[in-house]
């Protein structure tokens, strides 16, 4: 039998040409789960059975070999029940064993992440927008579609995002509206681009991500889309989204999606932010599991503008793990129902006091060590341009990079950055 690894589960196939599709595998409490489908690819090819199978109990191989023997018997090619018997051996040891144990050195031929658009989409991980309703959060989704696909170069585009060198090609998994809306809005920021028409794949998607996995994956596999765009996360995770099972019944699915190349898939998630006034950085609403996976998460607000159709946006970095901080962005962007266009024009970035106001300070504590090494608390505050609040924005300070220990130090007196501790 060989046993080959698929988006899903496994394929097993028989040099007799059968073929049996393992498919959704779940354990629970010792016993082994999963989907089987059984079929030949012989010509004509032939569809035998299907059903969900304890691939622990022995029993019912006995009952699928008994079944088998009647609809499609063997003879001299092969023997139903110790085709079994491998099957639910060979794919429980695969299962369980996981992924193979990789080596890494770390040489100088060792190269960074690439990006698929830089500066919000790193290649092959997790990244997010996140606003509030009305924000244009969708149309910034697709109009980084538009950006990676056409290679628009950064002095083209309102944002300046860098495509990679070679074209993305994206599928849009859309929860929220219709492939009617979404054509629309594709033509549109076409149209206002000036690029010339372009095939975006486009599923609809009705259930939550875990029950749609595996039309997504053959989605993927059959458009040889390397990037998805989710939109957007609250109906793609469904059920409770602050319960860690919400989270992980998403997350799970989302990062064992691959591409043709055996690589994670590329994701731009599209989603609202926590709705905690409380809370002065944002996240993602939900489970705190959402943006914690995340790699690379912008928040994106916008502000009506005097000119009709017209709105000023602009993009926050809120999180990244795996790059720096970048400073904000922003652009206009007018849209026309009757000319059909939805066009985006750059904009001043907010102004550096504002700019200051939106980054956490664990961001701006890190920019004023990097370029002045250690400092006490009380000069890392003034530095960081805090001239009021005295001994409660002090301690508040301390608390913060206290929760960045990955990042800082105390040394003494002083706080440094823990790269640069000797």
């Amino acid at each position: 039998m060989k046993l080959t690894p698929t988006a899903t589960g496994f394929s097993c196939i028989w040099p007799n040409g059968v073929i049996i599709l393992v498919r959704r595998l779940r354990e629970s409490q010792d016993t082994l789960y999963a989907e089987i489908e059984v079929r030949t690819h012989n010509s004509p090819e032939l569809f035998l059975t299907e059903g969900r199978m304890n691939l622990s109990g022995p029993r019912i191989r006995q009952q699928w070999a008994d079944d088998l023997d009647k609809i499609h018997p063997l003879g001299d090619n092969g023997n139903w029940r110790e085709m079994f018997e491998e099957l639910c051996r060979e794919v429980a040891r695969a299962y369980r064993k996981g992924s193979p144990v990789q080596t890494a050195i770390g040489d100088g031929d060792t190269q960074p992440p690439r990006w698929a658009l830089d500066p919000i989409i790193r290649a092959n991980m997790v990244n997010a927008i996140m606003g509030d309703r009305d924000s244009g959060k969708s149309l910034l989704a697709i109009l980084c579609g538009a950006i990676s696909m056409a290679n628009v170069k950064p002095e083209d585009n309102a944002f300046q995002f860098a495509p990679s060198a070679t074209p993305m090609l994206w599928l849009y998994l859309d929860w929220e509206t219709s492939f009617d809306d979404f054509n629309w809005r594709w033509r549109c920021i076409q149209a206002g681009a000036k690029i010339d028409p372009i095939a975006f794949p486009y599923r609809h998607c009705e259930k939550p991500l875990a029950y749609e996995f595996e039309g997504v994956a053959a989605a993927i596999e059959d458009t040889g889309a390397n990037g998805i765009i989710v939109d957007s996360v609250g109906m793609a995770a469904g059920g409770d989204l602050n319960t860690t099972e919400s989270a992980f019944g998403f997350l799970g699915p989302l990062r064992s999606l691959k591409d043709r190349s055996g690589q994670p898939i590329t994701t731009l998630l599209v989603a609202h932010p926590s709705k905690d006034p409380t809370v002065r950085k944002k996240s993602m609403h939900g489970s705190a599991f959402f943006t914690n996976e995340a790699r690379n998460v912008w928040e994106l607000q916008a502000k009506p503008s005097a000119q009709p159709g017209q709105k000023q946006i602009t993009l926050y970095h809120n999180k990244w793990n795996t790059t720096f901080f970048h400073t904000p962005r922003s652009a206009y962007m007018d849209w026309d129902e009757k000319k059909g266009w939805t066009q985006f024009s750059r904009a001043d970035a907010p102004k550096d006091e504002e700019t200051s106001k939106r980054t956490p300070d664990y961001i701006k504590a890190k920019n004023v060590l990097s370029r002045s090494g250690p400092l006490p608390i009380a000069q890392l505050a003034a530095e960081m341009g805090f001239k009021e609040d005295g001994e409660k924005k002090e301690h508040s300070i301390n608390s913060n990079l206290q929760l960045h220990s990955e990042i800082f130090v105390k040394v003494g007196d002083s706080w440094t950055l823990r790269s640069s501790n000797t």
